[in-house]
């Protein structure tokens, strides 16, 4: 979903783990004039990632626009796997309540059924181990990638976010460029107050960066990451492994 602010013809195109829900959040503020609270959909009150969902790209996303100020906003490929790690597999247990909803749906259907028939005594498939730690994680991500749908959105390809041609953006930023983006659409907007507030920050128990992968959970991640570099060639380069980089942010 593209985020269009038409009183100021402006359009952002989320990336899941480069500080989307932030700058929904700073979005929703420059359309509405207030701080999102929630909103009501068929009678449930939802949150920011429901209002402003985060969908993959398609050609009419930026139809019908009269020449709009687009931007989106990229961060370094293995800084959003660590991520995705920190934040929706540990802090938030996204796998555990994965886990719980096939097996439930599991006993509350056909497998029940079978057990019954043949006395396997409940018994589930297995699943993939919810708490990996960060190499286990890495080293597994394609089957995490496959079994999970919070870590294969969080994960995917910038492409399918944001298209195949990234030269239809007037602008792609960094998320360290975030005071430059905040800086342009101040100049653009006329409002001196615009900003774009950090939030979803893992607990420091939970950041990872580079140097904690072992050796072979770097070389598996550089491998798996390859062509995602070479599509951000021009804003990032793939980290060496004597590299101490900062730790990740956690932002989702």
């Amino acid at each position: 979903m593209v985020v269009v602010v038409r009183r100021y013809n402006v359009a952002y195109v989320p990336v899941p783990k480069a500080a989307c829900t932030s700058l929904k959040r700073a979005m929703y503020r420059l359309e509405h004039g207030k701080d999102f609270a929630g909103e009501m959909r068929n009678g449930r009150k939802v949150g920011i990632q429901r209002a402003y969902p985060t969908r993959p790209f398609t050609p009419a996303a930026l139809e019908g626009l009269k020449d709009p100020f687009t931007f989106a906003v990229l961060r370094d490929p293995a800084e959003r796997v660590l991520s995705t790690w920190s934040n929706r597999v540990m802090q938030r247990g996204r796998l555990e309540v994965e886990n719980q909803r096939k097996l439930d749906r599991l006993f509350a259907g056909r497998w029940r059924r079978l057990g019954q028939r043949f006395g396997l005594g409940g018994q589930a498939p297995s699943l993939l181990n919810p708490r990996p730690d960060l190499n286990d994680f890495v080293l597994n991500i394609e089957a995490y990638s496959r079994s999970s749908a919070a870590v294969r959105h969080h994960t995917r390809s910038v492409a399918d976010f944001l298209g195949p041609d990234l030269s239809v953006y007037n602008r792609l930023y960094r998320v360290q460029d975030m005071p430059a983006l905040e800086a342009d659409i101040r100049d653009r907007t006329g409002l001196d107050t615009f900003a774009v507030p950090r939030t979803n920050v893992s607990p420091p128990e939970y950041r990872a960066g580079i140097a904690d992968l072992s050796d072979a959970a770097f070389d598996k991640l550089m491998t798996w990451l390859e062509p995602e570099y070479e599509l951000l060639s021009q804003w990032f380069t793939p980290p060496r492994r004597d590299q101490l980089n900062t730790q990740q942010t956690g932002t989702i």
